[in-house]
């Protein structure tokens, strides 16, 4: 290939050793990009004491990704839903022209290069998510979610749980809490987290998706479901620390 500009994001970290580099290209060829995979040594994080005071659980919703056991929404904007009919627009007017033409290809390079703008937006709104979390909690409860098995059980729910990308935000949280000495602490999925009144303990049963709020009969505490399961898998997470 020869010498190739490139354009980097951030400048190499000293003593840094190369292992590899691949170059990418995307499905429609509106930009190529170089990943360069580096070896750096970093000092180990001191572990950070846990007051528990400090520890916040989190609830996956399909609106706003995620509520802590507060009742506070994070408000993901869903940047895919926001873009999707520019999206429409590209690929029918990339429909309208032969495929493989000119006019077919700049219409796919279009969409192409919009998809990577909802990921960067999506990357960037995740970091920012997990740097607040890390600042302001000592160790974050989550729920370890079967994301494939409930596509396939509720088919409706694909397009939002692609769109949240709840698996690669908890990734870059657990990243982020271990390079400061936090923890992140999984509950496991089976825990009936939306199952039992945060309150009192009681044993509700299984709730439908479309039940959005519920009543206990025995305390009489109404409560939203997911705010309801946030401190549910709060609670779990002390268990785990004792």
């Amino acid at each position: 290939m020869g010498t190739i500009a490139m354009r980097g994001y951030r400048p190499f970290p000293d003593h840094a050793e190369l292992r590899y580099a691949k170059i990418l290209i995307d499905c429609y060829g509106a930009e190529y990009r170089v990943d360069l995979v580096l070896a750096v040594s970093l000092p180990i994080a001191e572990e950070q004491p846990v007051r528990y005071e400090n520890v916040v659980g989190l609830d996956y919703t399909q609106n706003g990704l995620y509520v802590t056991n507060t009742g506070e929404n994070a408000g993901y904007p869903g940047y895919r839903r926001i873009a999707q009919e520019q999206l429409r627009r590209y690929h029918r007017a990339a429909a309208r022209f032969r495929p493989g033409s000119r006019r077919w290809y700049k219409q796919k390079q279009r969409a192409a290069k919009l998809e990577r703008h909802i990921v960067y937006q999506r990357r960037n709104w995740q970091y920012q998510q997990a740097h607040k979390l890390c600042k302001e909690h000592d160790a974050v409860c989550v729920e370890s979610l079967d994301l494939a098995g409930m596509k396939q059980a509720n088919p409706s729910l694909t397009s939002k749980l692609n769109d949240n990308a709840c698996a690669a935000f908890f990734r870059k949280l657990e990243q982020i809490l271990h390079q400061n000495g936090k923890k992140l602490i999984s509950v496991d999925q089976h825990y009936p987290s939306s199952q039992i009144c945060s309150c009192c303990g009681a044993y509700l049963g299984k709730q439908p998706l479309s039940v959005k709020s519920i009543t206990c009969p025995h305390c009489g505490v109404i409560i939203r479901r997911d705010h309801n399961a946030a401190r549910n898998i709060r609670d779990e997470g002390f268990r785990h620390l004792e």
